[in-house]
């Protein structure tokens, strides 16, 4: 224990003091803390209102009228909203998902003559599950608009219909940019730094003149681990801080943090093992930070309701950071499912064990 301490106190102050080093931890937290301020403001919660409507503008409804309803130009004439005709409730959904639109009505013939007749004809309101605050909004409005129209509480009967549900985040944007950060901060702590740590000192030699002391191999790998950990939980507590992120489960997301950079640490410790000098590292870190990031860019993507990536998912599945990603996005949105975790946690668990060992094997491979 003794061993792993020193060693451990020894690359902590060496990685600090490596300006070559300190910019891969640095820049995540500032790039986060810049593209957060210059974006709305991350601190806010949602999307800024320039991704929904102008300031004071009206926002644009997309209407499906079968029967002339003077519904329609009520939503046009008001200060609020902005009527679209659209031919069909299909050419409606394209619309909400390919423009980004809060929702669109869909009213049947005969609606107008139906209501004053006191019956209940039904309303379809068309949500895009990025508005849902928005979408109920417009709800309550037709309450309103027509209680003024026939006098009496609103008699229609509201069927609402969410598109695509399984493709739209729980997450707010702020939240799906903390995700995407501490993502990143992981990433490149592990594939840059930790590496560093193990190939200079291969090109120092003094790799072999730590391990004539007491120190074994598996003494050198939990201490270089305990130093990307480190770095990990400094870059994610940082992300949280400056981005408003411990407002939510800043515990469970930190434990989270703690697990993705267990995995990711010790896959950067397998490339230092493997590889020999930083020229080789650079080239070979950069490709793997790209395909370490790919399910957070693919989580972008469906998120915006505009892709079907199905064949792509299944591919992203077979990387680790597909199962982190998925569990800072459960404890950031509050909805901790226990089955699901608990596989993710399992299977993260079991790549750490297995990463281990193989990083240990590849090491005394030097001596053969």
């Amino acid at each position: 224990m003794r061993a792993i301490f020193a060693i451990w106190k020894k690359d902590l102050k060496d990685a600090l003091a490596n300006l070559r080093l300190l910019p891969f931890l640095l820049a995540p937290i500032l790039m986060s803390a810049l593209f957060g301020s210059l974006f709305g403001g991350l601190q806010g919660g949602s999307a800024p209102m320039s991704l929904t409507a102008e300031p004071g503008a009206a926002i644009v409804v997309p209407v499906y009228d079968a029967g002339e309803s003077q519904l329609v130009r009520m939503l046009h004439i008001s200060e609020a909203y902005d009527a679209r005709p659209v031919a069909s409730p299909e050419e409606m959904e394209q619309l909400l998902l390919r423009d980004g639109l809060v929702a669109g009505v869909i009213l049947p013939p005969g609606f107008d003559a139906a209501l004053l007749e006191g019956q209940r004809p039904t309303l379809q309101l068309m949500i895009n599950a990025r508005h849902k605050e928005e979408g109920a909004a417009l709800s309550a409005w037709l309450a309103g608009a027509l209680w003024d129209r026939i006098g009496r509480p609103f008699p229609s009967v509201v069927t609402v219909e969410t598109l695509s549900p399984q493709e739209i985040s729980p997450l707010n944007r702020r939240q799906e940019q903390i995700a995407l950060w501490l993502l990143m901060s992981l990433v490149t702590t592990s594939v840059y730094i930790v590496p560093a740590l193990l190939i200079e000192e291969k090109q120092s030699r003094t790799l072999n003149a730590v391990l004539t002391t007491p120190a074994s191999y598996k003494t050198m790998v939990l201490a270089k681990a305990g130093v990307g950990f480190v770095y990990s939980l400094l870059g994610g507590a940082s992300i949280l801080y400056l981005n408003g992120g411990f407002e939510t489960n800043a515990a469970w997301v930190m434990g989270v943090v703690f697990l993705g950079s267990v995995v990711l640490v010790e896959m950067g410790l397998l490339l230092g093992s493997l590889l020999n000098d930083m020229i080789a590292l650079n080239t070979w870190s950069t490709l793997i930070m790209l395909l370490l990031m790919l399910p957070g860019a693919l989580h972008g993507l469906l998120t915006s309701g505009l892709f079907r990536l199905d064949s792509l998912q299944r591919v992203v599945r077979l990387l680790p950071t597909h199962y982190i990603l998925e569990m800072i996005c459960a404890a950031l949105s509050d909805q901790i499912i226990a089955g699901r975790m608990g596989t993710d946690l399992a299977l993260l668990i079991g790549l750490a064990i297995l990463l281990f060992f193989l990083i240990v094997a590849v090491l005394r491979r030097r001596e053969a």
